[in-house]
């Protein structure tokens, strides 16, 4: 895994999408 541009927009829009997964998995997964 290479981090050639790891701008902290990069790392809000990870996180985001973290939080997204988990909270479907909560509210909607097994």
């Amino acid at each position: 895994m290479e981090l050639s541009q790891n701008t902290p927009e990069d790392i809000v829009k990870s996180i985001n999408d973290v939080i997204i997964t988990i909270s479907y998995t909560a509210l909607y997964g097994g």
